[in-house]
């Protein structure tokens, strides 16, 4: 599915996906949609909104994991 940036719909979408990479492992990879999610729901949801929290907490947790496992 594709839907022009910014839009809602895409924006849950990259978060959904950073959070199934994440899930797997893929930090890197769930480190960049959670970004890419983050960028479009400050335009779509506003910062106020809810799911940008989750989105900046897992975000977080994503670089946390990443710094840790660099550093090992």
């Amino acid at each position: 599915m594709h839907y022009p940036d910014p839009h809602p719909s895409g924006a849950v979408e990259r978060l959904r996906v950073g959070k199934l990479q994440h899930y797997l492992g893929k930090l890197e990879d769930a480190q960049s949609n959670f970004r890419q999610a983050y960028d479009m729901m400050k335009v779509t949801h506003g910062t106020d909104h809810p799911l940008i929290n989750e989105v900046r907490r897992k975000l977080e947790e994503c670089q946390a994991e990443l710094r840790r496992v660099q550093s090992s």
